[in-house]
């Protein structure tokens, strides 16, 4: 008797593509499912009497449904190699953007190329830790993407992979599951800390020590004030003034697509026409050109940093928080600072609004009262009446409006109501 590592399962047994396993707490079965119904396998699985009961019954029981059946079947998908080209003329592969199709093509060929003719009905979820793993040593010995980051990029591909095949390839078996569920979740690196707030007293030292009429001096300026994300301060130009209020500036986080505008001070306006040499955006290179992505702006940002003497640690993403932070302390409600800096909900406003009350602004601690006090009114199902100051509102990503108050104020219960 020979043991299964002695056969060549895809080349004798034509890919096992009627073969199908079913498991209990006691014992796994296998069954040949041409047809209806069903042949229960009777040897062993993995032992040489095993295929040959499976090549009995491929070739002399059902022998004219197979020559029906085998025109119906795409063996080239039954294959990582086929399910891999399946997958790069699906409808989901077009719809993702060309630097996540470059992504996923440069980390995938490196793999399928390797194991082409391999069954990916048969890949169990030990077979892609093998595999994750080896990914995160050549990375960690290369440099490249750091080898823990490598690895869940990896296994997110293949997660992705799977999904698609199991609801869109026929061929895929009804009993097989997604081994990447049984996976190790994406790991976080580890002491991994949150980008910390600019102070007030390190943003003036580097726009001193940046004169103003560089580009330091103007994205840093840009940042504090407007506080984009850096992957959309670099797309961010002429195109994107209003018209009617040339201060003003619009545009769609690439993030998550929602649409944030602001107002731009007097002192920008004039750095920015002091400094500005590009026609298509603000920030720019030495070369008037604009930068790649934002993680090429981010790793100027970080040499600027250094040279004006200051922490590391100081980021771009910072100089966002930094931003918020301000409006906060001015009093920005929750639903202006989702329309100025494209938050979808007030989740992240109202963590920006309570760190500015932390740091003792009045403004801030007004607001998280009304709020409070909204909260519990609402919980009770008390109405409650609020005049409104100003109206302002903002179009989101499905281009519904969101209405929301510069102000609130409460109506004291003493006072006596108009008639």
């Amino acid at each position: 008797m020979s043991n299964s590592n002695s056969i060549n399962w895809f080349e004798m047994c034509e890919s096992l593509a009627f073969l199908k396993r079913q498991v209990t707490p006691k014992k796994t079965y296998y069954y040949f499912r041409l047809a209806k119904p069903q042949i229960k396998m009777h040897e062993p699985y993995g032992t040489q009497s095993f295929y040959e009961e499976y090549q009995s019954l491929l070739n002399n029981l059902q022998k004219q449904q197979v020559q029906e059946t085998v025109k119906n079947v795409d063996y080239n998908i039954l294959t990582l190699g086929g399910l891999y080209s399946a997958f790069l003329k699906s409808e989901f592969y077009e719809s993702l953007s060309e630097s996540t199709k470059k992504a996923k093509i440069s980390r995938f060929e490196p793999i399928v190329k390797d194991n082409e003719n391999v069954l990916w009905t048969q890949i169990n979820h030990h077979a892609i830790n093998d595999k994750l793993e080896a990914v995160r040593i050549k990375a960690s010995e290369t440099g490249t993407s750091g080898g823990r980051n490598q690895r869940d990029k990896v296994r997110n591909d293949f997660n992705s992979l799977f999904k698609w095949a199991i609801k869109y390839v026929p061929e895929c078996p009804d009993d097989f599951y997604n081994p990447c569920d049984k996976t190790e979740k994406i790991q976080k690196k580890k002491h991994q800390k949150m980008q910390r707030t600019w102070k007030q007293a390190e943003l003036d030292a580097f726009l001193d020590f940046h004169k103003s009429g560089t580009m330091q001096h103007l994205s840093v300026l840009f940042l504090s004030e407007i506080g984009t994300a850096s992957c959309d301060l670099v797309k961010i130009g002429k195109h994107n003034l209003v018209e009617d209020t040339p201060d003003q500036i619009v545009y769609h986080r690439q993030k998550s697509g929602v649409r944030a505008n602001q107002r731009m001070s007097q002192r920008l306006l004039n750095e920015i026409a002091k400094t500005n040499k590009c026609e298509q955006v603000f920030i720019h290179t030495k070369k008037k050109q604009a930068f790649s992505n934002g993680k090429s702006y981010a790793t100027s940002l970080r040499k600027w940093v250094l040279q004006a003497g200051l922490d590391s640690k100081l980021t771009a993403h910072g100089l966002r928080r930094y931003a918020a932070v301000t409006a906060a302390k001015f009093g920005a409600t929750e639903y202006e600072l989702m329309q100025m800096f494209g938050w979808t909900t007030t989740d992240e406003p109202v963590r920006y609004i309570r760190e500015a009350k932390n740091l003792g602004f009045i403004g801030s601690s007004k607001i998280l009262e009304l709020k409070a006090k909204k909260e519990a009114n609402k919980a009770e199902k008390e109405p409650v009446e609020y005049k409104e100051l100003e109206k302002l509102s903002t179009k989101i990503k499905l281009g519904n409006n969101i209405n929301h108050l510069s102000g609130i104020v409460v109506r004291s219960p003493d006072l006596p109501r108009k008639k």
